[in-house]
């Protein structure tokens, strides 16, 4: 298959690439004489939710290995001869930022060769499955869980990473349509899903293995200032690029729904898209400073997550009332918002962005309270297998909302119909 040099050397591509050399020569900065060691411990952790790899190898070892494991995202798409659109972007950043904690080059891997066999089993070309591939690796911990925790070594962690990569696009395929759009991690709700099963019968034949969340606070202060310094550049760039003519198409994005798919490359351009990144990033940073939570793996994982689905679906408008339910959600619930379930909360539940987006910014905020509610109680589903948990708890709020909401809605119009006419009613009489 050859390399289509319009899809290589697309700024879309090259921006990617530079995100990714960017991670990594500032992984070996930080920590040069660590990063092979901390790469190894990494290597060697299971990645369950929540491992944060800066914790287990050190900011450096970290780093670099997002940046290796967000490579062999774009070199496949660049192999396949894909120039990136809105959810190419997505998938990258999304391998980028988990990265940080639970993914590495070698658990991500057999999950995407299962989703190459896959498509030689379907008939499908690669290009049509390399997308949701790249966001199956969400359930690579179930690799290395069996691997370094249960002991069944390589060969057994390899074929049940096969499976899942070959199994979990028909899952995705057919639960899309349970909320029709209105979760963007829908490939986390099938993870979510099949995690279970898998995590049940690991459970049964081989006991339950208790996880020790790692969750670092060292270098918060650092990497805040560092992570909101890139979001501003890149902010930059965008509207320098666009500039004031083609504002438009930066407007045009602001008044999306966001519902998927829903392509802001395609739809307002690479420059747009840009701005639009920055933006979201932005707003997910100073969600963290305000609630005075850390800046880590995990949270920047979060951060880039939402970045990355600047080009597929979010934007200020519509994940913003999101947030604001988390937030209000937690002190409804008693939770600290900085904690660890809930800060990750407000940044990946975000993938509801689209019920804010269709049904006004009441209905995001709504969204948001149930969905503090839902993601801290389903984590143990799936054992932490599923690092997309918010995704499967999004899925599980979204299906309520597209199937519920519209029934109250007019439900309500009804009944304030019905008000009005008694009220005009009375003053007529």
């Amino acid at each position: 298959m050859k390399l289509e040099g319009k899809a290589a050397f697309a700024p879309e591509t090259l921006a990617l690439v530079c995100f990714e050399l960017l991670l990594l020569l500032a992984g070996m900065w930080v920590e040069t004489h660590k990063v092979f060691t901390g790469l190894q411990r990494i290597l060697d952790s299971s990645g369950v939710l929540i491992t944060d790899y800066m914790d287990v190898g050190g900011v450096g070892a970290a780093l670099v290995n997002a940046a290796i494991t967000g490579l062999i995202g774009v070199a496949i798409l660049c192999f396949l001869g894909i120039r990136p659109a809105g959810i190419h972007v997505a998938a990258i950043m999304t391998m980028t930022g988990f990265a940080l904690f639970g993914k590495n080059p070698l658990n991500v891997t057999p999950i995407i060769l299962g989703g190459l066999l896959n498509a030689t089993a379907s008939r499908k070309p690669l290009k049509d499955v390399v997308v949701t591939t790249l966001f199956a690796t969400s359930l690579a911990p179930a690799i290395t869980h069996i691997v370094h925790d249960v002991g069944l070594g390589w060969h057994v962690g390899i074929l049940v990473g096969v499976m899942v990569g070959f199994i979990i696009p028909s899952i995705a395929s057919s639960l899309y349509h349970c909320h029709n759009g209105t979760n963007l991690y829908n490939v986390g709700f099938a993870a979510g899903i099949l995690g279970a099963v898998v995590y049940a019968i690991i459970v049964r034949w081989f006991g339950k293995h208790n996880h020790v969340p790692r969750w670092s606070t060292e270098w918060s202060t650092h990497l805040g200032i560092s992570v909101t310094l890139l979001f501003a550049a890149v902010t930059l760039l965008g509207a320098v690029m666009i500039g004031r003519q083609n504002l438009k198409k930066y407007i045009m994005i602001l008044k999306s729904s966001g519902k998927a798919p829903c392509d802001f490359v395609q739809v307002a351009g690479w420059p747009a898209t840009l701005l639009n990144i920055g933006l979201v990033g932005t707003v997910g940073c100073i969600y963290v400073f305000l609630t005075g939570g850390p800046f880590n793996g995990p949270t920047i994982g979060g951060l880039f997550t939402m970045a990355g689905f600047a080009a597929f679906g979010k934007h200020p408008r519509n994940i913003i009332p999101i947030m604001f339910g988390v937030f209000l959600g937690c002190k409804l619930f008693g939770i600290s918002p900085n904690e660890p379930g809930p800060i990750l909360a407000a940044l990946f539940g975000t993938a509801l962005a689209p019920i804010a987006g269709l049904f006004g910014p009441v209905a995001g905020i709504l969204a948001g309270i149930l969905h503090v509610a839902v993601v801290l109680n389903v984590g143990g589903v799936h054992g932490g297998l599923n690092l997309y948990n918010n995704g499967f708890a999004a899925g599980l709020v979204a299906t309520i909302f597209w199937g519920v909401w519209p029934l109250l809605a007019e439900v309500a119009c009804t009944a304030y119909r019905g008000l009005t006419m008694l009220v005009g009613g009375d003053v007529l009489e």
